[in-house]
């Protein structure tokens, strides 16, 4: 028996993100275990990175339905007057506010929701898949449960409830927990875990399942709803095997045969925000340098995508890290994966907090190449890249291993043979293909719950 899934999630293809390519690649293979998807999400704003490439191949048994979000055209206005003279520039923000405020709150929920029940009477979906980033998005689920009866499983990317990384938008975030603005930061983060706490608590218990990202979040969620934890299931991110040339061990016979008298190229991926800790990286290069100056000559790095202003100047104004890294900004997904595998090894940056598993590292683990993971040494990532057996782990805020693996690999990249023992079939576990198998397997057992839970007495 094929049955439908109402996806919700508002982020798709063409929109480029970690949440975009998650969902594209469950779209895709859900049809081949049973599962017709149908995708609602939100149309680009202008202001969004967009690759078209994520389009294909196109997928002919999930239908996607785009919604165009509240003051979309006051969006466009302000992309138009940013671009002009300072007083335009004023204006745009002006213009900004009311997106930023309500973008994802009760304009959207109304507008997503008038889609999602045509959608429910188009398709008569027997679950609904919601995805939290933004909660207006389970909200909607909630309410299409309230008002037609449809079961909802919650995806959670991110932690929702303690998260300091969406703390920022109250008032101005600086950093360790600290906050500055309208309201004090005690106030701030009593109001905040309040509201959060009520609304999450209300959802997770409407809802008939719970997918999270991470050993950490399986971990916090069961603690935190004990009556869910058997119906907790942990999804990482992903890779999708047709978006390379080969399978893991392929790739990692190609790395082998690279020239080794090119310099030894460290690659990483995907936005290096304010939140990604670049100070163990910045301050290990430079005792490296000093300790064997001919490092800016072997040993090169390339960060491919957003860097945010302070890391650039950090890069910029430091002679050792300006001679040694390259900056690539705005790439198609497909070329940030082919710059990667030109690589010798693949860089993770994670930010301070254990339950953060960024969406790059299942994309890491298929490509043949050793990882150097800086986090915090039980963080999710750092759980992964063990159990994968693909890197190393160099904690942060310690910098003398990674100066003397630096120091080292300069003199014989050799050494990069020590951080690659790979578990072939743990990896394979995280192709997009395995995956979704299993999520087509918990959506049919969360399916058969609401069933039994909703049967009347008597009923079969």
């Amino acid at each position: 028996m094929r049955r439908t899934l109402l996806y919700l999630t508002y982020k798709f293809p063409p929109i480029l993100s970690v949440e975009s390519l998650r969902a594209k690649r469950f779209a895709r293979y859900l049809p081949d275990h049973g599962w017709r998807p149908v995708v609602l999400t939100l149309a680009a704003r202008p202001d969004q990175r967009v690759d078209r490439g994520l389009l294909a191949p196109a997928m002919e048994d999930a239908p996607v339905l785009r919604v165009t979000p509240a003051f979309q055209s006051l969006l466009r206005a302000r992309q138009t007057l940013r671009e002009g003279s300072r007083s335009d520039r004023r204006l745009a923000s002006l213009l900004g506010a009311p997106y930023r405020f309500f973008s994802v709150g009760p304009p959207v929920t109304a507008s997503v929701l008038l889609r999602a029940q045509w959608a429910v009477k188009r398709f008569a979906p027997d679950l609904v898949l919601a995805s939290f980033g933004p909660p207006s998005a389970l909200w909607a689920a909630h309410l299409l449960n309230s008002l037609h009866g449809v079961p909802y499983v919650a995806e959670f990317r991110d932690l929702w409830v303690g998260n300091e990384y969406s703390n920022k938008l109250k008032g101005t975030y600086t950093g360790r927990g600290k906050y500055s603005g309208v309201l004090s930061a005690l106030k701030q983060k009593r109001q905040l875990a309040r509201q959060q706490a009520g609304q999450e608590r209300t959802l997770v218990d409407g809802s008939c399942g719970l997918v999270v990202v991470g050993e950490q979040m399986v971990e916090t969620y069961c603690a935190r709803y004990p009556a869910k934890a058997e119906r907790v299931l942990e999804l990482s991110h992903g890779f999708d095997e047709e978006d390379f040339p080969g399978t893991p061990q392929e790739l990692a016979r190609s790395a082998a045969s690279r020239d080794r008298t090119e310099p030894v190229l460290l690659c990483h991926l995907g936005t290096l925000h304010q939140f990604r800790r670049t100070d163990t990286l910045f301050a290990a290069i430079r005792a490296a340098a000093q300790r064997n100056p001919k490092l800016t000559e072997r040993v090169r790095l390339v960060f491919v995508g957003n860097v945010d202003p302070a890391n650039r100047r950090a890069i910029e104004t430091c002679p050792v890290l300006s001679t040694m890294v390259s900056l690539l900004n705005r790439v198609p997904h497909k070329e940030a994966l082919r710059l990667a595998l030109d690589s010798d090894a693949l860089l993770l940056l994670t930010g301070p907090l254990v339950w953060e598993q960024t969406g790059k590292l299942s994309e890491y683990v298929a490509m043949g190449r050793p990882i150097l993971c800086l986090s915090h040494p039980d963080s999710s990532a750092s759980r992964l890249v063990r159990r994968t057996g693909t890197g190393t782990v160099f904690p942060h805020g310690e910098t003398e291993a990674l100066t003397e693996f630096l120091v080292n690999v300069s003199a014989d990249r050799s050494a990069l043979g020590a951080l690659w023992n790979p578990d072939f079939d743990e990896i394979d576990k995280l192709s997009a293909r395995a995956l979704t198998g299993k999520l087509a397997g918990f959506l049919e057992e969360c399916v058969e719950t609401a069933a039994r839970e909703t049967r009347r007495p008597g009923e079969p």
